[in-house]
């Protein structure tokens, strides 16, 4: 469905807006495709982590449509830290068991 972009922005953290306004005016600009994963705050205020794809259409030269799609990662992210979180611990406690070998 058609979004308005600027309602659509107000969703992002001040960094994340101005990178993803950055990739929006490089994309209708110079015409570079972008793929970012940004933080995102949903309409009942649910902070969630999403994939913004987008691409300009160009006719005789100049940008006429820009398109694109909004992912939905909160869960992926959520699970890799986890992942990331887990695997800090087991090196830690890798390390630990090391030390109290070489002890004994």
């Amino acid at each position: 469905s058609d979004l308005n972009l600027e309602e659509g922005m107000k969703h992002f953290p001040d960094d994340s807006r101005i990178e993803l306004q950055n990739a929006i005016e490089k994309a209708i600009e110079k015409g570079q495709k972008y793929d970012l994963v940004l933080p995102f705050i949903s309409e009942k205020g649910v902070q969630k982590w999403v994939r913004a794809i987008g691409i300009a259409h160009f006719r005789n030269g100049n940008a006429v449509r820009l398109s694109g799609t909004f992912q939905d990662l909160s869960k992926q992210i959520k699970y890799e830290k986890r992942i990331i979180a887990q695997n800090e611990e087991l090196l830690r406690l890798t390390e630990t068991r090391d030390k109290l070998y070489s002890i004994i």
